[in-house]
């Protein structure tokens, strides 16, 4: 049975945000640590994928102990940066799969990230986190599939490549959400959710 990979995407402008995600705080800890506390019990190694001249993004993710893939072009989007972080593993044979969060889903809860990996390992295949039948993240990718993200055709987005993903519905409506604004930001720190 091979390791399955984390990629934790941190390399978005954060324009919308006005800041770098990573490094922005919710409830007393990081973004990056929020997604790195619901996946770390589940994937290993983990990577996160960042812009260039992000010195702080950079910084953190190495005192967390992260491995660091540069993006240099995230203007490309989001599956730009996948591709970039699935080629790294590719040195790594004992890589069989690889688990894939934005880092502005700070709530993904340890056992979202179980499920996905359980039901993988009971039937190897595309698996994305659900919640009530809608779709959200992490979605977990196999080695045999990377090629189509490495190499995307036509502009397709990483929701294109894996749009026949079968769902894995969990308990976690933090799936769901993701934090692109400040408001929303100041929204979900109000709100009663864990």
């Amino acid at each position: 049975m091979g390791a399955i990979a984390g990629v934790i995407l941190a390399a978005g402008a954060g324009r919308r945000f006005g800041a770098e995600k990573a490094t922005a705080k919710f409830r007393g800890r990081t973004f990056l640590e929020g997604v790195l506390a619901g996946l770390k019990a589940s994937v290993n190694p983990i990577v996160v994928v960042v812009a260039p001249d992000t010195p702080e993004t950079h910084n953190h993710a190495r005192a967390l102990g992260l491995g660091i893939v540069e993006n240099p072009h995230p203007e490309r989007g989001p599956i730009s940066s996948v591709g970039i972080a699935l080629n790294s593993f590719l040195v790594n044979a004992g890589v069989e799969a690889a688990m894939v969060a934005p880092v502005d889903q700070v709530l993904v809860r340890a056992a979202t990230a179980a499920a996905l990996v359980n039901r993988y390992r009971a039937e190897p295949g595309l698996y994305v986190a659900s919640h009530r039948g809608n779709r959200g993240h992490p979605v977990l990718i196999p080695r045999a599939l990377w090629i189509a993200i490495e190499e995307p055709m036509g502009g397709k987005t990483l929701r294109d490549v894996t749009a026949d993903a079968a769902l894995v519905d969990v308990e976690d409506e933090s799936v769901l959400w993701n934090i692109n604004t400040r408001e929303e930001l100041d929204k979900l720190e109000s709100s009663s959710k864990p």
